[in-house]
């Protein structure tokens, strides 16, 4: 019978961190291939493109108007009143939607007297903000991976 040797606290950390190391590239493996398809519908006419961002939980104080903020930005044609944005390898967690048809496709939403945006809007969830956009908790979904499609009707306040 072979005696047990107790291992060093050197070699546990050392297997600890050749697992780490092992196990890393697994982890963000795991996003690859899962993607969130959004599909943007009621648009006003097929003008412009349709922007999309996605926002995680972490950044939730700055849905839906920090695009910098953003975890990925995207965007679309529009065609038959309707766009999608796709967000690949988009790992497991909590987010939000924002949708904006941008009409004259300047990258910015357009507003008219006391900041009414004139140019098309959404959110996930179809959350809709009173005097103001949505919180990020109403808009907020869980995504577990793998292909998830939504749909967001896009309103006007003009």
């Amino acid at each position: 019978m072979r005696a047990r040797t107790a291992l060093s606290p050197l070699s546990v950390a050392f297997s600890a961190s050749l697992l780490a190391l092992v196990a890393l590239p697994a982890a963000s493996q795991d996003a690859s291939g899962s993607r969130i398809v959004v599909r943007g519908t009621e648009l006003r006419d097929d003008e412009g493109r349709l922007s999309c961002l996605l926002f995680a939980a972490a950044d939730a104080e700055a849905f839906p108007r920090t695009r910098a903020r953003a975890y990925a930005a995207s965007g679309g044609r529009i065609s038959g009143h309707q766009g999608q944005c796709v967000f690949s390898d988009v790992p497991a967690g909590r987010y939000a939607l924002s949708v904006h048809h941008d009409a004259d496709a300047d990258g910015r939403v357009d507003t008219g007297l006391f900041g009414i945006p004139t140019e098309g809007l959404g959110a996930s969830n179809d959350a809709r903000g009173s005097f103001g956009p949505p919180s990020f908790s109403d808009a907020a979904f869980d995504y577990a991976g793998g292909e998830l499609s939504l749909r967001v009707r896009v309103g006007y306040v003009f």
